[in-house]
């Protein structure tokens, strides 16, 4: 289990399970984040249907 926390920017932290030490990357290799949305990480953009920001 992970948790993510967000700015209010939308920049996230990946968390463990207990939600208090941050890992460098998701071990489940979770490609979506807030509002559903996907995550390149080789871009470093979200996707939005038509566009990638």
């Amino acid at each position: 289990m992970e948790r993510y926390a967000y700015t209010p920017y939308g920049v996230a932290t990946i968390l463990d399970g207990s939600g208090t030490t941050p890992r460098a990357a998701s071990l489940y290799g979770n490609a979506f984040q807030f509002t559903g949305r996907t995550w390149d990480a080789e871009t470093g953009l979200f996707g939005f249907w038509a566009r990638m920001y």
